[in-house]
């Protein structure tokens, strides 16, 4: 539960947002993800020939129960991928979630193809087209702090 739900904020103002566990429905064995959506509406100024945005940013908040031994770093060490034909599967065998960035892959010419951002969730698998001549080039993931981290990719 967020608390408060909604507040208003004059100039220069700011306020804090408490997130309340209840303790009851989340899973004890992996993280649990929420979006948190912020909309700001500034105030409706007066005049003519007025352009006016409200603007909409969208938070990932993770809930990480205490019983979870491993990291996120660790979770990376261990996250699997393999390519069969035109599809490059990876494996995430971790009670976390792993946010995926920047990843490429490459052909035999050299030629790099960006490929999707992607969120595997915990003990998921998710699939990625690619051309039979490609093969993954490198990837990146977002650590606990907002951080981007290079994984190894192993040859």
């Amino acid at each position: 539960m967020a608390t408060p739900p909604l507040v208003k904020l004059r100039p220069e103002q700011s306020a804090q947002l408490r997130f309340i566990y209840s303790g009851t429905g989340l899973p004890a064995d992996r993280e649990s993800l929420f979006w948190v959506n912020i909309q700001e509406v500034p105030p409706a100024p007066e005049g003519n020939n007025i352009l006016q945005f409200a603007i909409r940013t969208r938070l990932k908040l993770f809930y990480r129960p205490q019983g979870i031994a491993t990291s996120l770093p660790k979770a990376v060490e261990n996250l699997q991928w393999q390519q069969s034909a035109n599809t490059l599967s990876f494996t995430n065998n971790s009670p976390l979630h792993i946010t995926v960035i920047n990843a490429e892959a490459i052909d035999n010419k050299g030629k790099i193809y960006p490929l999707k951002n992607f969120m595997l969730l915990p003990y998921s698998h998710h699939a990625v087209n690619i051309a039979s001549m490609q093969r993954l080039h490198k990837m990146k993931y977002i650590n606990d702090y907002g951080a981007v981290v290079d994984i190894p990719i192993k040859k």
